[in-house]
């Protein structure tokens, strides 16, 4: 498969991580570059202030490669636009810049992009002299159709890459993800340890029909970022949730802290029933 990918860009500069990532694992793709220009100068400024910039921006655009600049004041609204408009099938963005202000602002809009976007995101927050060619990969497991879909991205687009499937069980969580039958009567402590067991053998029988995979007790966010601080993988996926309510809250709470502190790059993917 040769990708289409979507690349906004903040530095329009040669060393830009998520260019950088994108032209290393995928040096035949379709790239298509997107720089957002801000300008909010007074109005009887505006027209000098923006030709200046727009030429300034545009210079450095073409030296990088294809795309485009458009002038907005909302980035993360534009990149959806172009991620919705079926013309593409993977984005890679970066997740921060130099200086706190602009770390924030471009998190929020990479985050805002995470969670809504139709398409694959690839996110990249380690400079670009640190990335390397992805070849391993760890996959949080959590048997939704979102984690089935960053899978089959996974494998479509690093056909040749070690993926290792990684579900966290939580012994004290309140929910499993697949339904599991226990024996009744018996303490309620019994019945969460009959309970976690079935659900330890349920995953391992999941995780083996899919290839083989591990299951590992912990908090699903800490294993996988534990797994990318040690070298031991090149590459963070999992499935993401949009909305509201719960969805929301579960993307807070793995997604966003996985985007937010991997030292690696991270694929995040939505199921075709969340996309809208």
């Amino acid at each position: 498969m040769t990708p289409r990918i979507l690349i906004p860009t903040q530095d329009l500069a040669p060393d830009d991580p998520a260019l950088r990532c994108a032209r290393l694992n995928f040096p035949e793709a379709e790239v298509h570059l997107l720089h957002v220009v801000d300008l909010l100068p007074p109005l009887d400024l505006l027209a000098d202030v923006g030709d200046t910039a727009l030429t300034q921006a545009r210079d450095l655009l073409d030296a990088l490669g294809p795309g485009e600049v458009v002038v907005a004041d909302q980035p993360a609204g534009v990149i959806l636009d172009r991620a919705r408009s079926g013309a593409f099938d993977l984005i890679v963005m970066g997740t921060e810049r130099r200086g706190r202000l602009e770390r924030f602002f471009l998190g929020s809009v990479a985050e805002a992009v995470v969670r809504e976007s139709p398409i694959p995101v690839l996110t990249v927050r380690a400079p670009a002299d640190r990335l390397t060619l992805i070849r391993r990969v760890t996959l949080l497991h959590d048997f939704s159709p979102s984690a089935e879909r960053a899978l089959g991205t996974v494998r479509t687009l690093w056909p040749g890459a070690a993926v290792t499937l990684l579900h966290a069980l939580d012994p004290e969580s309140l929910h499993t993800p697949f339904p599991v039958t226990i024996p009744e009567g018996g303490s309620a402590a019994d019945q969460f340890i009959h309970r976690n067991q079935a659900w330890r053998q349920g995953a391992q029988r999941r995780l083996d029909a899919l290839g083989g995979g591990e299951v590992v007790q912990g908090e699903p966010a800490e294993l996988a970022l534990d797994r990318a601080r040690t070298g031991q993988t090149d590459l963070l996926a999992l499935g993401t949730v949009s909305r509201t309510g719960v969805g929301r809250l579960l993307f807070g709470s793995v997604a966003q802290r996985v985007v937010r502190e991997s030292p690696v790059p991270v694929l995040t993917a939505r199921a075709a029933a969340e996309r809208r």
